[in-house]
């Protein structure tokens, strides 16, 4: 773009933001389950002060098709969106250091109206927080690390005020251990426990209803090696004499599933460069109508209702689970079950259909 000489200030105003602005289109498809589009004009980003930036920021509109093969009577449900996004980036801690510690904010703030579901169509105002990275020594407590943190609620219009919220979202990943141990995520030192919870409300899309919790390992060892960061005397003193039948007692993932040397690092999981392994831990995981993203940290709840995990008490009883249920055009049922205990019969269930 080329500026006239003698050109207002106001026309120079429009001609520096349109210089700089970006556009983008996002297309996603998943097979019949949800289909989209999303146009975005975002503006780059700017430095506000040496800790604080604001990144590139923007508006846009999304057209959301979900369950295509909707069966008569019932229809594909219809989403349109219109919103404004801010992304920020913000230094926590050691900000003047070596390594300092950077967590990225982001707010939205949209509208969406919802046609097609069995209930009436629903015009919604809402705006969803999201959080990538982590906050290590959260409110100055030093075991406590919080990442990849999410929180929003959108409110039908045609609903009387003050209305209870349409569609609730809030989650978030935590770690026990210190800063140290819940960078690296070493599972074999045992001196950190890792969990995550997310669950999404919706009344007028039952499709984005969901639950995902899950633990890494939570055993006797575990919590001692944690509490240790603050008493370290529990290391030799107390954690040494205990026999492994009482260390090792408490939910861990199932045996059956795949080794992890580390959970992997939170925050390049929320940016995608990470996959995200539900293996390395013991989770529940309810998504009954479709399969649901959290995009703003990136994380996947797979359709259909799963768990798996091992109990163990004292080396006396073992129960491990690790179910699987999807019941779509390509159903399938997966349950695995073992029980060990010497003082009950030692069974194993396995039952798969396709």
């Amino acid at each position: 773009m080329v500026l006239l000489a003698g050109a207002s200030s106001l026309q120079e105003f429009f001609y520096d933001v349109l210089d700089d602005l970006v556009l983008s289109v996002t297309c996603k498809v998943r097979s019949f389950e949800r289909s989209s589009i999303k146009l975005e004009a975002n503006l780059p980003g700017r430095k506000v002060t040496d800790e604080f930036s604001i990144l590139d920021a923007g508006v846009f509109y999304e057209y959301e098709v979900i369950n295509l093969k909707a069966t008569p009577p019932a229809t594909p449900t219809q989403i349109t969106k219109f919103g404004i996004q801010v992304p920020m980036e913000a230094c926590v801690r050691n900000c003047s250091g070596v390594a300092p510690e950077i967590i990225r904010l982001e707010g939205t703030a949209l509208s969406e109206l919802v046609v097609g579901t069995s209930l009436p169509p629903a015009t919604r105002i809402g705006g969803l927080f999201s959080m990538q990275g982590s906050w290590s020594e959260a409110f100055q407590i030093p075991i406590l690390q919080i990442s990849n943190v999410v929180a929003g609620a959108s409110f039908d219009l045609s609903k009387p005020f003050p209305a209870s919220p349409s569609s609730l979202t809030l989650g978030a990943s935590i770690c026990l251990g210190s800063t140290t141990a819940c960078a690296d995520l070493d599972v074999s030192a045992k001196d950190f426990i890792s969990a995550a919870a997310y669950i999404g409300i919706d009344a007028a899309v039952p499709q984005n209803n969901y639950l995902l919790a899950m633990v890494s390992s939570f055993t006797v060892e575990n919590i001692l090696r944690v509490a240790a960061v603050i008493d370290p005397g529990l290391n030799s003193g107390l954690i040494d004499g205990l026999p492994s039948s009482i260390l090792d007692s408490g939910i861990t993932p199932p045996d059956s599933a795949v080794a992890c040397d580390s959970l992997g690092n939170k925050t390049a999981q929320a940016l995608g460069e990470e996959s995200l392994n539900l293996d390395c831990y013991a989770y529940v995981a309810l998504s009954p109508f479709s399969t649901n993203t959290i995009e703003s940290i990136n994380l996947e709840i797979p359709r259909g209702i799963s768990f798996a995990g091992k109990l163990n008490l004292f080396d006396l009883y073992q129960v491990q689970v690790d179910a699987k249920v999807r019941s779509d055009h390509a159903s399938m049922y997966d349950w695995h079950v073992f029980v060990n205990s010497p003082l009950l019969t030692l069974f194993f269930v396995h039952t798969r259909l396709m």
